[in-house]
């Protein structure tokens, strides 16, 4: 299994940012972009794999999203 660890310093914390800019959101665009290119590879998704990401941008630090990929 593998597990990945992104520390996101500025990633806001808090929902009132516009999904339309996500660089001044914390350079969620980064998030995003890490998370897609740790679960998805070529036509497949890795079944083994779990992406955290701990945010501690401003408003209510830290928070941690974990993302998993399927178990079979």
């Amino acid at each position: 299994m593998r597990e990945f660890i992104l520390l996101a310093l500025k990633a806001k914390t808090s929902a009132d940012f516009s999904l339309d800019n996500l660089v001044k959101a914390g350079r969620m665009d980064l998030v995003c972009r890490f998370v897609s290119n740790a679960l998805f590879i070529a036509n497949d998704l890795r079944r083994d794999t779990i992406v955290h990401v701990c945010m501690n941008g401003a408003n209510d630090p830290p928070k941690i999203i974990s993302f998993y990929g399927i178990f079979t």
